[in-house]
């Protein structure tokens, strides 16, 4: 069996799953990180480190996750860390179409944002369940959860409300996997929107007003203050 400390990153081809994946590489761990798109960029930046490994794979869907997980469990890969950042938030970028009705777009982004980390988890009960005690669960929400129901936000013309039910819903599965005990640790990350070129498209200045989206400015500079150096002694 595998004895290197490896992390599974979901979203690992997004703006915070890339800068977590390649701060775990720099610091000698293997890195999983499952694609649905191997000729993405940033796929394609993550295959040219070698201490990361891109499985093609769609964890959206429940035997996508299945798949992934038993991959790794028959090659006996040892895990230690899956660092969940699946989701979406891209609202200027066709996401949702103008076509779409709130209810949609909330079905959608449901799926998007919080059924991919309930694969996930169930996925890794099916195929980890006897190491499940030694993995530690991180799953990023947003700061969006904690506005209220008046907050202008939750109900723009890009149908928010959606977005931040799904991120509530994030943070109460959270809370859940805690009170259950199975894995070593469960933490839930709310770093609100990294102002990243990401976050910059879908919630422009004029829109977020005095809203601070971001605690720090890149996603690098959030995964160093998630995973500081202190982690990987």
């Amino acid at each position: 069996m595998s004895t290197q400390k490896t992390i599974v990153v979901i979203g690992g081809t997004g703006e915070i799953g890339k800068a977590v994946a390649l701060r775990f590489a720099a610091n000698g761990w293997r890195v999983i990180v499952p694609a649905r798109d191997l000729g993405k960029p940033s796929a394609q930046e993550l295959m040219a480190n070698p201490s990361i490994t891109i499985i093609l794979a769609d964890v959206s869907k429940l035997n996508g996750a299945q798949h992934l997980f038993q991959l790794l469990k028959n090659d006996d890969i040892t895990i230690r860390v899956v660092f969940q950042a699946a989701g979406t938030f891209l609202w200027d970028d066709g996401f949702p179409g103008p076509t779409k009705n709130a209810e949609e777009v909330a079905r959608l982004l449901f799926s998007a944002n919080v059924e991919t980390k309930e694969h996930v988890v169930e996925a890794l009960r099916e195929y980890y369940a006897d190491t499940l005690g030694s993995i530690r669960m991180d799953l990023v929400s947003s700061h969006a959860a904690q506005f209220g129901p008046e907050h202008p936000f939750r109900n723009g013309p890009f149908c928010e409300e959606g977005y931040v039910a799904a991120m509530a819903r994030v943070s109460a599965y959270g809370a859940q996997l805690k009170a259950e005990g199975i894995f070593a640790e469960t933490i839930v990350h709310e770093p609100g929107l990294v102002a990243s070129d990401m976050a910059r498209t879908a919630f422009p200045p004029e829109r977020a007003g005095d809203i601070d989206w971001a605690a720090v400015d890149t996603p690098e500079e959030y995964a160093e203050k998630l995973f500081p150096n202190t982690f990987f002694i």
